[in-house]
């Protein structure tokens, strides 16, 4: 993952298994809310999918911060 610009649903799955199916911003859990991989440099800026830079955020959380 180090350094893409995409992520592969495999890679989706592995980070959303490391939070504990959890929302890292208001601990919900999935199914509850779907979860998203949020990049917290954005792409357009030059964020990658790499792992101090994103975050396993609920629907919820995610809308609120893109």
């Amino acid at each position: 993952m180090i350094g893409k610009k995409s992520i592969t649903q495999k890679e989706r799955d592995v980070l959303i298994g490391l939070a504990k199916n959890t929302c890292e911003q208001c601990r919900k859990k999935d199914p509850e809310c779907g979860l998203d991989i949020h990049r917290i440099l954005r792409g357009e800026h030059g964020g990658t999918y790499v792992g101090r830079n994103v975050k396993v955020l609920c629907n919820i959380c995610h809308k609120l911060l893109t």
